[in-house]
């Protein structure tokens, strides 16, 4: 299928060699309007949100993260970012630019000495819980 082409906020295009150079600096995925998951992607619990980003980045952990933020800055792009989908307002997705989506890293550690707990930013109750 053939790739919807990935614009700036200008309008401009991006070039195809540096969305493959994002998608080759990634441990997770790059996800693209025609990808077969692309609707669970950009989808969030709010389902009147119909947003549609030009990219989405399914982040493995912080580098992936740093890798999509400089992407969309060094491209300026609209960049939005999802962490569990239950924003109701829906600004977790952007139309066109970039959705940074962050329910892969879903991690939690609990030092119960501390009486402390760290989650990643994707983490919803039921993985605290």
């Amino acid at each position: 299928m053939t790739q919807q082409a990935v614009v700036d906020a200008h309008g401009t295009r991006v070039e195809e060699s540096a969305v493959d150079a994002l998608r080759a600096s990634l441990r997770g995925r790059l996800v693209r309007p025609g990808d077969a998951d692309y609707d669970s992607v950009r989808a969030v619990w709010n389902g009147m949100i119909d947003r549609r980003p030009g990219l989405a980045v399914q982040c493995a952990g912080a580098a992936d993260v740093i890798q999509a933020v400089r992407f969309a800055q060094e491209k300026e792009m609209l960049l939005s970012v999802r962490g569990g989908g239950h924003g109701v307002a829906g600004d977790a997705v952007c139309d066109d630019g970039l959705m940074i989506d962050l329910s892969q890293m879903r991690g939690v550690w609990v030092d119960p000495k501390a009486r402390r707990a760290r989650a990643q930013a994707g983490a919803l109750w039921g993985d605290f819980d």
